[in-house]
């Protein structure tokens, strides 16, 4: 396990760095809307707006490409021929569609410096698609092996999906209840609520695989990866909350590195699998 780590010590590396990076330029360029959110002023100027979308929309191409990479290498290393690779080519796609997703929208902003785009486009088709691919390789998982979850852990799967779905539940109340307006009509709802339910559905089955898979090497490569797929619907309920029920004036300035955080929890979640099943092996 030590060697294998070494040799993939760059990516590791990588992973980590960009984290860092991100969390001090974002703490630079916030500092002037950091100042208006808290005195109501407004001091947040167009030039950091527009150098930060340039770092925003790079970084999280990279990042993209990271979760993308260290997928394939679990394909590779678990095969084909195996359900578990299967099951990892049906992510993977998932990866590589949600990264031609932030590449559509990266392209929309660095060749045309738009940022507000119809309800449906290539890159919002992208994600909806990558989500049905997400649901099918989570539900195929949980079924290798079986379920073995004992009675009492029961109640707390239970009460931690409970408040999520409560969450989940106002947040289709109160967008079904907003008012349509010009630039945002019916379709963009249900496209909401489409992600609320699906967020729904995948912190379920994530909870449930964070508690099927406790202990060992390979364990723990699985719940890393479970708690990277909550931390995306997590962020999508709060940025639906912050954003357009709340309209909370740019709430993607606070938001959105939850988002990419997320790749880089798959990233490394995908990874410490990918070393625990090359160390098995050896």
């Amino acid at each position: 396990m030590k060697s294998e780590l070494k040799k993939y010590r760059p990516i590791l590396v990588l992973i980590v760095g960009s984290l860092l990076v991100w969390l001090i330029v974002v703490f630079y360029f916030a500092d002037d809307y950091i100042a208006q959110f808290i005195n109501s002023e407004e001091p947040y100027t167009l030039e950091r707006e527009t150098a930060f979308y340039n770092f925003y929309y790079a970084m999280s191409l990279i990042w993209g490409l990271l979760a993308v990479y260290t997928f394939v290498l679990c394909i590779n290393v678990f095969s084909l021929k195996t359900i578990t690779g299967k099951i990892w080519l049906l992510l993977t796609v998932a990866m590589v569609l949600w990264f031609l997703g932030d590449l559509y929208y990266a392209l929309e902003w660095f060749i045309n410096h738009n940022t507000d785009l119809p309800s449906i486009h290539f890159g919002r088709v992208c994600y909806i698609i990558g989500f049905s691919f997400i649901l099918v390789g989570l539900a195929a998982q949980l079924m290798v092996g079986g379920l073995k979850i004992p009675k009492k852990e029961f109640g707390y799967i239970t009460i931690i999906e409970g408040i999520f779905l409560t969450f989940s539940l106002v947040c289709i109340v109160l967008v079904s209840q907003l008012e349509v307006y010009e630039d945002f009509g019916e379709f963009d709802k249900g496209i909401l609520v489409f992600y609320l339910i699906f967020d729904e559905v995948n912190i379920f089955l994530s909870i449930i695989l964070i508690f099927k898979y406790r202990g060992g090497q390979f364990s723990r490569g699985w719940l890393i990866i479970s708690i990277g797929f909550m931390v995306e619907a997590t962020y999508d309920m709060l940025y639906i909350y912050m954003d357009v029920i709340f309209e909370l004036e740019n709430a993607w300035y606070f938001f959105d590195p939850v988002y990419y955080l997320m790749y880089v929890v798959l990233a490394v979640g995908a990874l410490y699998l990918f070393l625990a099943v090359r160390s098995a092996h050896a």
